[in-house]
């Protein structure tokens, strides 16, 4: 899970400073910062104001088999310069991590959480939260409606990916099932090759990698 760092927390220096939502100047606390969170200047807003105003346009479904939570937010990004809201940002001063969308974490169970990154359209961040009961052999990804995790996106296949469990070994496996478009995976540290041929995609561009041993050769 990811969050934004270093947002700034705003002391109210100067007392005409107002949260834009209830247009209150109450001191910043720990617990409620004034924070400047987008690309607005001047812009302030109190964290649990913004949380209130996000969860309201926050709608939660689920899955036939109750193995998958979804959060589903079209418009999660500031009304005003459009800057995307994270779902958890840290104030250093206060060395804490301050959640804009409640999730319901499972106790008992293990589970993981898939987070969309920002995705803008037509002026407005798409965000989807997915969190995931590892109680079943596996998790169908796709735009239909009948998948577990479904995508609207055109450029998501109707039967994209399968998450398959091995519950006996603790393994995820991530398996494509589109033809169309490949199933893409975020990496953000190192990845050994195991096999002699790697496809990888970094930014726009996509790369082949082919592993092949140099023979020495006779003295």
């Amino acid at each position: 899970r990811l969050y934004r760092e270093s947002i700034k927390n705003e002391k109210c220096e100067n007392e005409d400073e107002l949260c834009w939502i209830c247009l209150g100047t109450s001191s910043t606390s720990i617990d409620n910062p004034l924070i400047n969170i987008c690309k607005c200047k001047d812009k302030f807003v109190h964290y649990l104001c913004l949380k209130e105003y996000l969860q309201k346009k926050t709608k939660i479904r689920e899955n036939f088999r109750h193995t998958v939570t979804t959060y589903c937010c079209d418009k999660f990004n500031c009304d005003v310069c459009l800057t995307p809201y994270p779902t958890r940002f840290k104030i250093s001063e206060f060395d804490r991590v301050y959640e804009l969308i409640d999730l319901n974490i499972p106790e008992g169970f293990d589970y993981m959480i898939l987070e969309s990154l920002d995705f803008v359209k037509e002026k407005d961040n798409i965000k989807r939260v997915h969190i995931i009961l590892l109680t079943e052999d596996e998790i169908s990804i796709g735009r239909n409606g009948i998948n577990d995790v479904i995508d609207e996106d055109l450029t998501v296949s109707r039967y994209h990916a399968l998450l398959k469990f091995n519950h006996a070994e603790g393994e995820v496996v991530l398996e494509n099932r589109s033809e169309t478009y490949g199933t893409l995976v975020l990496i953000k540290g190192n990845i050994k090759m195991k096999n002699k041929h790697l496809n990888l995609q970094i930014g726009n561009s996509f790369i082949t990698v082919n592993l092949t041993s140099k023979e020495k050769e006779p003295i």
